[in-house]
């Protein structure tokens, strides 16, 4: 078809998508960890080796969460509406 072809003109960023999949990872990762480090600071829970763990499970959990969000949202953002109203070649100018 017209107009489908896979590559991108430049300057234009090839690997758009997995960048934008790539910063709902990153942003969802910083959220989970952030909310770990509140909840240790509210909880008054002593700075160790197991906060610290519990911070980087935090992070792979919302990054999880993220990457899942990502792929979805991008998913959707490529459907496009097909307009099958063509001008063809030989074809009835009054139809």
């Amino acid at each position: 078809m017209a107009g489908c072809d896979t590559n991108t003109k430049k300057p234009g960023n090839y690997d758009w998508s997995a960048d934008r999949i790539t910063a709902w990872t990153l942003i969802a990762g910083g959220g989970g960890a952030a909310l770990a480090i509140l909840e240790i600071i509210l909880s008054s829970i002593p700075f160790g080796w197991m906060a610290a763990l519990a911070i980087a499970f935090a992070f792979l959990a919302g990054a999880g969460v993220g990457f899942w969000v990502g792929n979805g949202v991008e998913w959707f953002v490529r459907l496009k509406e097909q307009n099958p109203n063509i001008k063809v070649i030989g074809a009835d100018p009054l139809g």
